[in-house]
């Protein structure tokens, strides 16, 4: 999980002029990232109040006796914010490969935004092979060099932190 820090006296002075309740208007670069969120926008209903949570890390599969599970400490935290009513958004780095485009299928399905998903050609898609002894106790074997390890600070995920950290600071 990566944490960022920012002068948010700064970022509030330069990009918040006036406290901003709410998301993103619809005309923002963010919103037009998330049109099925669009009714979202709408300002001053209660809707608009949701936060915005991104989970930016880990996102692999845990390879478990029982199966393939989709986790990632900054995945998971995501996903549960979104059940609490938030919007969560996971950030991270997926392999070309057939468990990058299951995860982006998985995601989907859960109702998680896939626009801050990076693609690597060059790594696979991370895993955890799981393993339980007899005594119910898991050993985990973490796959390493894996998409997520090469996770790119791009001008989108700038866009988003900008966007997201200085409304959060002008609020």
């Amino acid at each position: 999980m990566a944490i960022v820090t920012v002068d948010l006296g700064r970022l509030c002075d330069e990009t918040c002029p006036a406290p901003q309740p709410g998301l993103p208007p619809p005309d923002s670069p963010l919103a037009a990232s998330f049109p099925q969120l669009s009714a979202r926008f709408v300002e001053g209903s209660a809707v608009s109040k949701r936060h915005i949570v991104v989970g930016l890390g880990e996102l692999l599969w845990d390879l478990l006796p029982a199966g393939r599970q989709l986790g990632g400490a900054p995945a998971n935290f995501a996903y549960i914010t979104s059940l609490l009513g938030d919007e969560g958004i996971p950030a991270s780095r997926l392999g070309q490969d057939a468990l990058g485009e299951e995860a982006i299928l998985r995601l989907r399905e859960l109702g998680l935004p896939t626009a801050f998903i990076q693609e690597d050609a060059d790594h696979l898609t991370g895993t955890v092979q799981v393993e339980v002894d007899s005594a119910g106790q898991p050993r985990f074997e973490i796959s390493e060099s894996v998409a997520w390890d090469f996770l790119e600070w791009t001008p989108q995920w700038q866009r988003l932190a900008v966007q997201e950290i200085g409304r959060a600071a002008c609020r």
